[in-house]
This record gives structure tokens, C-alpha cells and sequence, in this order.
């Protein structure tokens, strides 16, 4: 569900007018530093009096130092008030605040000379507790990240909105998805084979999703044994873009943090000038439980 683009038209012209007068000039991808990532959190960080602290379930879990618990002092740091007020009374427990780092291999590319993006060694995902519930963004490169904001409920995790950002040739579109109700991102119950869908719309775009939930497997993070659930979604784009997206994720139950990723995308932008054909390709492996902040 990430390689949603609005226009190409943009793309198309200066790609063929620079390849036909010798003056496209192409930059290298950028990466995104861990402490660079960091510092952005810091920045963006609301400060304890900015936070309407509300009561929250604690959570069964002592498995894992990222599952947040339930207050159980009137006296919270900041860190910690911050990240009880974005519980709710019977929501699910939600993964600490923060920015974790994972192991990453994989690429983007286009079908246009040039047009290929290596992802680093390491990338980012940074967990805030905003909005409805939580907003996390991957940052694989200065022109390629992704966000998405998800609610808690009794029902399981809501999806309600994705937003992807995609640069080449100097060219980046941003684009935003709202998520219809209902649509989940992961549902409540563990229970192998339990199946959900969720439909997400953008301008001139449509993402319609099927998932499933694989079964419970034991994963290392840093040298320590996780208990992860293990889901697979598949997704159907159409409109301005057509193509699929398969991802299977390994989350932790409780918190839902994710802890591994494999995604797959191949899609067709159409074009004035033809199709344009997408692809990426990438895996994700937590490090670290904590995160840094």
C-alpha cells in the first residue's frame, strides 16, 4: 500500500526532455541517521503540561521492556505521562514511545534509467502516541518514508489513514490515504487463521486489503526470545495506479511493536508517455526492544 502516486506526468516530462538534451542530473538516495531520527523526535515531543493524562489498562505482560504498564504511581515522569494519555479504559496496551532501529535490506526502482533506490543497512520506524492512538513512520531515505496513524479498540487495531512519500529525479509525491471504519490494521484475537479486511481511499486511488493471521512464533531481538504473532495482508490497488501489495508482519501481541517485516510491491503507474512500472522489495528486523529517545 505504498506506492501510491497522484500524477507522473511531471516525472515523465523531465526525464524524457532531460534524456533528450543530456541534463538530468540525478543525486544519490539519502539516508536518514538514527540520530538524526532522534533528534527530529525530540523536537516534535509535547512537553508533560501539553498532555490530558487519562487512565489506562494495565497490561498482563511482563514479557518485554517496550509494553508499556498501567500508572501505578501519581508521580510520572514526562516519558511516562506522555505515554499513559494515549491509553483508553479497556483499549490495548500500546508500544512505548520512541525511535527503534532495525536491520534492513532491500530496494525501490522504477523503470526508467537510473531510477533505483537502495535502502540502507539501517532504517528507522518512530512510535508516537498522537491523534486517535499511535502514529509510526518508517524512514528508509530522505525520498522514501511512510506513516500511519491507528486507533486501539476492544475490536483490535483501527487503521485510519496512510500517507507515502516517494522521490525520483528530483520528484517527490506525497500521498494520503484515509482508511473507511472499520478497517483494521491487526485484530484483537491471536487466533491462527482469523481473517479481517479494510478499504482506504486517496485521490484518483483505492486500496482494498485482505489479512490473515499466521500463528504465534518465537522470534531474537537483540540476543533475547519474543513471542510474536505472525500476519500476512495482501493488498489490490486500482485507479491512477494499479498493482498488489504483500506484506507479513511479526508483531508482539500485546503492544502490536513491530518486531519483524517482509514487503513486496510491483505496480503500474499509467502515464502519458506509457507505463511506468514500480517495484520494491525490503525486510525489516528489530534490534533493539528499547528505543530511543
Amino acid at each position: 500500500m505504498s506506492t501510491r502516486w497522484r500524477s507522473w506526468i511531471a516525472v515523465a516530462d523531465v526525464v524524457v526532455l532531460g534524456a533528450a538534451m543530456g541534463l538530468v542530473f540525478l543525486r544519490s538516495a539519502q539516508p536518514i541517521s538514527v540520530d538524526e531520527a532522534v533528534r527530529r523526535y525530540r523536537e516534535t515531543q509535547p512537553t508533560v503540561s501539553d498532555v490530558k493524562v487519562r487512565p489506562t489498562r494495565p497490561s498482563r505482560s511482563t514479557d518485554h521492556p517496550a509494553v508499556l504498564q498501567g500508572p501505578t504511581t501519581p508521580k510520572a515522569s514526562p516519558k511516562e505521562t506522555r505515554s499513559r494519555a494515549a491509553g483508553s479504559p479497556g483499549a490495548p496496551t500500546l508500544p512505548g514511545e520512541g525511535v527503534y532501529v532495525y536491520g534492513t535490506s532491500g530496494w525501490e526502482q522504477v523503470s526508467m534509467p537510473g531510477g533505483r533506490h537502495d535502502y540502507p543497512a539501517s532504517t528507522t520506524i518512530t512510535v508516537r502516541h498522537a491523534g486517535c492512538g499511535v502514529t509510526t513512520r518508517w524512514d528508509a531515505l530522505v525520498e522514501r518514508w511512510d506513516e500511519r496513524e491507528t486507533c486501539p479498540s476492544a475490536e483490535g487495531e483501527q487503521l485510519r489513514s496512510l500517507t507515502s512519500y516517494h522521490e525520483f529525479f528530483r520528484h517527490g509525491e506525497r500521498l494520503v490515504y484515509r482508511c473507511r471504519a472499520g478497517s483494521m490494521a491487526r485484530p484483537s484475537t491471536a487466533q491462527a487463521r482469523a481473517r479481517w479486511s479494510g478499504a482506504c481511499d486517496s485521490d484518483g486511488s483505492a486500496a482494498r486489503f485482505q489479512g490473515v493471521v499466521i500463528g504465534r512464533e518465537r522470534l531474537s531481538v537483540g540476543g533475547r526470545q519474543v513471542e510474536t504473532v505472525h500476519i500476512r495482508v495482501d493488498t489490490s490497488i486500482s485507479g491512477d495506479t494499479t498493482g498488489t501489495n504483500v506484506h507479513e508482519d511479526w508483531l508482539l501481541p500485546d503492544s502490536g511493536l513491530l518486531i519483524r517485516e517482509i514487503s513486496i510491491t510491483d505496480a503500474d503507474v499509467r502515464g502519458p508517455f506509457g507505463t511506468v512500472h514500480y517495484k520494491e522489495h525490503y525486510e525489516l528486523a528489530l534490534a533493539s526492544l528499547e528505543p530511543r529517545t
